[in-house]
C-alpha cells in the first residue's frame, strides 16, 4: 500500500565523532537534506519528519522545504522517534490508521535509497518486531570502532551488534522498521550493561527478547561518522 509508513529522521548537532554532522555538506547539500530527499522519494512514505532538538537543524530543514518537529533532548534516536510517534498517537484518527511501519532512518545514512527502504519492509508483517539492514563489511571498516557490525542467525535473527572487530559480521546499516506499536514498547526499555558498554541501543532490544530481523543487501552503504567518511563520500 502506498503511503502506509511513517519515516522519522532523528538528528542532533552534538555528535562526538563529527560535530554538526547533519549540516555538513554531502554531495553539495547538507547531509540531512540528502537523507530527507531519499526518504521523501520512497513511495510508501506517508510522512517524512525530521526530529531534532536543534534550532540550527530546524532552520535548515525548513529552508529546503522539509517537515521538522522539535523534540526534547533524548539519549538516542529511538526515543526521539517515539516522541514523534506518541505526539501523533494523540490524534483522533491515529489508532484507526496506525502506520504499517514506523521507520527510524539515521541522518548519517545518505546511501539508503527508496529501493533499500522497499527491501526493509518487503514480505509484509512477520514475527519480528524490528527490521534492519546489513551490507558487506570489508577493508579498514572491519576493525573500525566507528563502524557498527551485526551478526545474524541463518533465519535472519540478529544475534549481536558490536563496534569491535568480529569474524563473520556484516556492517549494520542505520535504518529500522518498527511494527505498528513497537515504538511504544521500545520506549519503556532500560539500558542494559551490554548496551551501555557498546553504546548501542539495539542491545537493549535483544536483551528484552525482542526479535530483530536483519535483511542483507549486497549494496555497500557508506555512513558518515567521521571527517574521513565525509571526504570519501564527497570524493567517491
Amino acid at each position: 500500500m502506498l503511503g502506509d509508513c511513517l519515516v522519522v529522521i532523528p538528528a542532533r548537532m552534538d555528535s562526538k565523532r563529527l560535530p554538526g554532522k547533519p549540516l555538513r555538506l554531502t554531495r553539495g547539500k547538507p547531509l540531512i537534506q540528502v537523507v530527507y530527499e531519499n526518504a521523501k522519494a520512497w513511495g510508501r512514505a506517508g510522512e517524512v519528519i525530521v526530529a531534532t532538538d536543534s534550532d540550527e537543524i530546524t532552520r535548515c530543514v525548513m529552508g529546503f522545504g522539509g517537515a521538522v518537529q522539535q523534540t526534547r533532548a533524548h539519549p538516542h534516536g529511538t526515543s526521539r522517534v517515539f516522541e514523534i510517534w506518541h505526539s501523533k498517537a494523540k490524534g483522533a484518527t491515529f489508532h484507526t490508521v496506525v502506520p504499517e511501519y514506523t521507520v527510524n532512518l539515521q541522518c548519517d545514512e545518505p546511501d539508503v535509497t527508496p529501493d533499500l527502504l522497499d527491501l526493509l519492509v518487503s514480505g509484509g508483517p512477520d514475527t519480528f518486531g524490528v527490521r534492519t539492514l546489513s551490507c558487506p563489511l570489508d577493508g579498514p571498516a572491519a576493525a573500525d570502532e566507528d563502524t557498527v557490525k551485526v551478526v545474524a542467525a541463518e533465519n535472519g535473527r540478529a544475534l549481536y551488534f558490536t563496534r569491535e572487530p568480529i569474524r563473520w559480521a556484516a556492517r549494520h546499516v542505520g535504518v529500522y522498521a518498527f511494527s505498528r506499536y513497537m515504538p511504544e514498547k521500545l520506549a519503556t526499555l532500560k539500558p542494559c550493561h551490554l548496551s551501555e558498554r557498546e553504546s548501542l541501543e539495539q542491545l537493549e532490544w535483544l536483551n528484552a527478547g525482542i526479535g530483530v530481523r536483519v535483511i542483507e543487501t549486497r549494496h555497500v552503504c557508506r555512513s558518515v561518522n567521521t571527517e574521513a567518511d565525509l571526504a570519501a563520500l564527497n570524493n567517491g
